[in-house]
């Protein structure tokens, strides 16, 4: 992974950018708590800790949770386990799309730089908290890097200079899944919170009949799969801008999914690209309203209040989901 000084400076934008929005304070109440409090019955059996309770093993119970010298001391006839304190912290896992369409942006920062500012606010977040962060990115077919116990700013910066031309980061999967299908299988074992943060593109693709391809169906599934587990909350990044052509009287081909084009002026292009964007949110969302995932629709438009509104109302929903 090649890091360039242009890297470094839009580090730089990432990192001003998430400063503006600080929801430290959101992780100090039970609201953001209970998102990611779900604990695995293993955990509550952990090697560390101090002794909180002992009683008799059932198989429920990790077999590394026996305490042999307590088993003798209180009944040598069973085997006795035991439950230990363990830290209030919360495993978070942010997934990063860096495929060539979050590569888009006409303001100062991409869809993937503005994705990224909005892991780093995650990031420092919970990092304050002493939480276990850990970061996948990925692009349109493969798993690019998984990356554990860093700093906000690396993520940032392997976030930004990750290349999907880079056959070295790139695992090979089943063409019939995508990156964010092979994403999931990243996941912590611990339940925790799970940001994706992506234009989630890979969620529409269809053939020329109109349905959905096989990998799109299977990066559904992974979705679905993770948030029966895992808080998944559903950061949908898009730029408006993305589906606009300059105001001009000439003519345009356009191209749909079926491979038919047809000419028309720029500004009946715009009007077909503004529907087709509605159309994609709407499918999006209702795909997220469907497996009962919170999710957000974030821009590079919007400003810090917007965005500090924005992440209230997804961590809200979060802690709805979960009662």
């Amino acid at each position: 992974m090649i890091i360039t000084d242009e890297h470094r400076m839009t580090l730089i934008k990432v990192m001003q950018r998430a400063a503006q929005v600080d929801i430290s304070e959101l992780m100090e109440t039970e609201l953001l708590r209970g998102a990611g409090g779900r604990v695995s019955p293993a955990r509550a059996f952990d090697t560390l800790g101090d002794i909180k309770a002992i009683k008799e093993w059932d198989p429920d119970i990790p077999y590394r949770a026996i305490h042999w010298g307590l088993s003798l001391k209180e009944n040598p006839m069973k085997k006795m386990a035991v439950v230990r304190k363990r830290e209030n912290r919360i495993d978070w896992c942010l997934v990063h799309d860096a495929s060539i369409t979050m590569d888009f942006g006409t303001l100062d920062l991409t869809k993937r730089a503005f994705g990224l500012a909005l892991g780093a606010i995650f990031s420092q977040a919970a990092l304050k908290k002493c939480d276990r962060v850990a970061e996948v990115v990925f692009d349109d077919k493969k798993i690019g890097v998984l990356l554990e116990d860093a700093s906000t700013e690396e993520m940032v910066l392997v976030g930004l200079a990750y290349d999907p031309a880079n056959s070295l980061l790139r695992i090979p999967i089943d063409p019939s899944k995508n990156g964010i299908s092979m994403s999931m299988t990243q996941l912590p074992e611990d339940r925790g919170i799970v940001p994706i943060i992506s234009d989630f593109l890979q969620l529409l693709r269809k053939d020329r009949k109109g349905r959905l391809t096989e990998a799109a169906q299977s990066a559904r599934e992974a979705i679905t799969r993770a948030s029966r587990f895992h808080t998944v909350l559903g950061c949908i990044i898009e730029d408006p801008r993305e589906c606009w052509f300059p105001d001009s009287q000439a003519e345009i081909t356009m191209q749909d999914s079926s491979g038919a084009r047809d000419t028309m002026t720029f500004a009946e292009a715009n009007a077909l690209m503004a529907a087709d964007r509605t159309a994609r949110l709407a499918e999006l969302k209702a795909f997220f309203e469907e497996i009962r995932c919170p999710f957000a629709v974030f821009s590079p438009d919007d400003d810090a209040p917007e965005m500090r509104r924005k992440l209230l109302e997804l961590m809200i929903l979060a802690a709805a989901t979960l009662g």
